[in-house]
């Protein structure tokens, strides 16, 4: 019993927390999605924060639905392997209100220890069951 439990947790886990590969856009309904980097070039071992920002461009407050892992980065390498952001995430159902131009920003911390020199792409995703957004890719080269 406890097995079949612990099997039926992970597999809503895991589909709750699924990415598509590409979202259609980085504004809609009012609400953006923008990410900063502090760097777009690391040194090898070198840890950047990203900063993915949702705002609320409209005159009227907006409540959003969504994960506790959102909004969250995207990284690929030049092979289109992805090194973050397929991690499985608890299933923790959020209620996001955002007043006129009000802001959420999570910060994420990457982590290069493991990974090879080489070219990466970042981008940010985020979805709701109002919204689904993505910006557009940034390059960043690991020396």
């Amino acid at each position: 019993m406890r097995s079949r439990f612990f099997a039926c947790l992970m597999v809503i886990v895991t589909c709750s927390c699924r990415r598509d590969a590409e979202a259609p856009s980085s504004s809609a309904d009012g609400v953006t999605l923008a990410l900063t980097l502090s760097s777009n070039q690391l040194n090898g071992g070198q840890s950047d924060t990203l900063a993915m920002t949702l705002t609320n461009t409209t005159s009227r407050s907006v409540s959003l639905s969504t994960g506790a892992c959102d909004p969250r980065p995207i990284i690929v390498d030049t092979h289109n392997h992805v090194v973050v952001g397929v991690e499985p995430c608890i299933l923790i159902l959020l209620r996001l209100q955002l007043a006129p131009g009000e802001q959420h920003r999570r910060l994420f911390v990457w982590r290069t220890d493991s990974l090879s020199p080489g070219v990466y792409y970042v981008r940010a995703t985020f979805r709701s069951e109002e919204v689904n957004l993505a910006t557009p890719s940034e390059t960043v080269r690991l020396n």
